[in-house]
């Protein structure tokens, strides 16, 4: 579903949920799948919540921050 909101022009990079972007989510729910759509369109992945919290400080697996360091 995230691909075809992506893929039809939805953006990725706004403020969806309590301060958190798309990329804020998925990091900090390990979702890989999800992760490597955001990449794909180009989300970013160094917006910083109001508590300068980044996707990367999220990520909770290694394989999740190796993807996000890309």
């Amino acid at each position: 579903m995230l691909r075809i909101f992506a893929a039809n022009g939805a953006r990725l990079d706004g403020k969806v949920y309590n301060d958190d972007t798309l990329m804020h989510i998925v990091a900090a729910r390990d979702n890989l799948e999800e992760a490597e759509i955001l990449l794909e369109f180009h989300a970013p992945v160094n917006e910083r919540k109001e508590n300068g919290e980044t996707p990367l400080a999220l990520a909770k697996s290694d394989a999740m921050k190796a993807l996000i360091k890309k």
